[in-house]
């Protein structure tokens, strides 16, 4: 984290909240608690972006989030306001349907941020295939 933001970089943090912005909306959208919109100007794909995600159930990354408020603070929130199906349904039950897990999260946020699309599609198809595999 310390050597993103030396370079003058805010680590995306992949998290829902009020400042997120998010990844998936036309131009970078960013959805204040009033229901406008406003267009954000940053672009996320570059090569050495840091994404940084948290693992754990919805009330433990609320509380990892709540007991990290550095973090927070040095990064930009992201988050995804399209709708996403999961396939962790198999496993087990996700508590509401928007939710999905950190794994099919990253491969999502992959296809989103990474500059190569072959690349950002080939990870996607490894992280959800090892998902399915199991």
């Amino acid at each position: 984290v310390q050597k993103c933001i030396a370079k003058g970089q805010k680590p995306l943090l992949l998290f829902p909240g009020p400042d997120s912005i998010s990844l998936d909306a036309p131009n970078n959208s960013h959805m204040p608690d009033d229901g406008t919109t406003t267009t954000q100007a940053p672009s996320f794909q570059q090569h050495d972006q840091l994404l940084i995600l948290i693992d754990g159930t919805w009330h433990e990354a609320r509380r990892m989030i709540l007991q990290s408020p550095t973090l927070v603070e040095s990064s930009q929130q992201v988050q995804f306001t399209a709708d996403c199906e999961s396939i962790y349904d198999m496993v087990r039950k996700e508590p509401e349907k928007h939710c999905i897990s950190t794994l099919e999260a990253c491969a999502h946020a992959l296809t989103l941020l990474e500059p190569d699309e072959n690349v950002a599609l080939q990870a996607k198809q490894s992280l959800e295939g090892s998902m399915r595999d199991m």
